[in-house]
């Protein structure tokens, strides 16, 4: 259940940053923040007085190009299956949650870290601070899962 739950999350969490822009303009994901980027005004005030806008407009370019062949290929849509046909949108599912291999939750997740890296520089903010937690962060993982598998005898 723990590891069910978990991975729910991720996945909803995963295909939430990545979604596309929404008619209401309210989404707090990536395709939003393209859609937002589209306003030159909004992309004019990211670089320092005097800096000029073409670094940031060829991170710009370069992330709306991974991001529609992100959305347009098959990895994403297996991701938005999943989430949409069987985690998100139900609570007791009727039939059983199909088997997604891995590999699908980790490529979405490796595309979005890309994705807003390339953001970063579009806004001229440098390197995301969550970069430097990697390492921490997957030593708190693997005493979380050790003492998981530990506690339901698993090993």
């Amino acid at each position: 259940m723990v590891r069910a739950g978990i991975l729910r999350s991720t996945i909803g969490t995963v295909m939430a940053c990545l979604d596309p822009e929404d008619r209401r303009g309210n989404r707090a994901s990536v395709g939003q923040i393209l859609y937002m980027l589209k306003d030159a005004k909004v992309v004019a005030v990211f670089p320092a007085p005097g800096t000029p806008l073409d670094a940031g407009s060829a991170a710009l370019q370069e992330v709306r190009r991974n991001y529609e062949a992100l959305i347009e290929g098959d990895l994403f849509k297996r991701g938005k299956r999943l989430r949409n046909d069987a985690v998100a949108h139900k609570l007791i599912p009727d039939d059983p949650t199909p088997t997604v291999p891995y590999d699908t939750i980790y490529g979405l997740h490796d595309a979005a870290e890309r994705l807003v890296i390339g953001l970063y520089q579009v806004c001229a903010r440098g390197t995301p601070r969550f970069l430097g937690h990697k390492a921490g962060l997957a030593d708190h993982a693997q005493v979380f899962w050790d003492t998981y598998f530990d506690g339901m005898q698993l090993r």
